[in-house]
């Protein structure tokens, strides 16, 4: 099975803030990097090291939101709230105390992001 790949990026300009990524420049080996460039939707391009870039997980939530990389999700009947991460070439979710592998994403529900909402994570401590 394929998943779809695309990205999203946070950009630290309050009027930008998360915008979808419509195209990416890569360096002369094919990888991304501080130079490399990236176009946001309805915005120009900008480089990589004044972003966070956010890859999408090809997973969606309970009530079908994309669920991307850096994402705060609550899972409703353990109450736990966890981060989104790219680890050991997996996706898993990880809270402050613990990693969590048992939790089945389509019963999560993305309540933010690690970039605009880290409180979220401050509170489940």
């Amino acid at each position: 099975m394929t998943r779809e790949i695309k990205f999203r990026a946070f950009h630290k300009d309050p009027e930008l803030k998360m915008k979808a990524v419509t195209d990416i420049f890569f360096n002369d080996l094919g990888n991304i990097d501080r130079k490399s460039q990236v176009k946001l939707r309805d915005y120009d391009w900008v480089y990589v090291k004044d972003i966070k870039l956010m890859q999408y997980t090809g997973l969606k939530s309970k009530s079908g939101v994309e669920i991307y990389e850096g994402d705060i999700l609550k899972w409703h009947d353990s109450g736990d709230i966890l981060e989104v991460r790219w680890i050991n070439n997996a996706w898993e979710v990880h809270g402050s105390y613990n990693q969590f592998a048992n939790h089945a994403w389509e019963d999560a529900e993305v309540i933010g992001n690690v970039w605009e909402n880290p409180e979220l994570l401050e509170e489940n401590k």
